[in-house]
């Protein structure tokens, strides 16, 4: 499904306002949000062979760098599905740059 940057006419606490849909993973409010759009393609989808050539300006080849493979660790908390599923779905996006991310459970005692 299609979406709008922007969706109009929602009613928050009785007053009618603008919601931005979000485009990066910070939101707009919050210190270190970057104003470019993430997703600027018309199906919100991500720019895979971009996303490689700035790997490969960075020095990174098949998510290899020296021979060295572009590894990382993400640990998401116990009782959180939702953090899973999204580890998950970060964890095949970027399998398709070649760099491999380890979604880690944890208990957090």
């Amino acid at each position: 499904m299609l979406l709008p940057s922007t969706i109009s006419g929602a009613t928050v606490f009785g007053s009618t306002c603008r919601i931005a849909i979000a485009t990066s993973l910070m939101p707009p409010l919050i210190p270190g949000h970057l104003t470019e759009d993430l997703y600027p393609r018309a199906d919100n989808g991500a720019d895979i062979a971009k996303a490689k050539e700035h790997l490969e300006l960075a020095g990174y080849v098949d998510g290899k760098k020296d021979g060295t493979q572009l590894s990382i660790n993400i640990v998401y908390p116990a009782g959180y599905p939702e953090w899973k599923q999204g580890s998950e779905m970060l964890q095949a996006a970027l399998a398709e740059l070649g760099v491999d991310l380890k979604a880690i459970h944890s208990a957090f005692k």
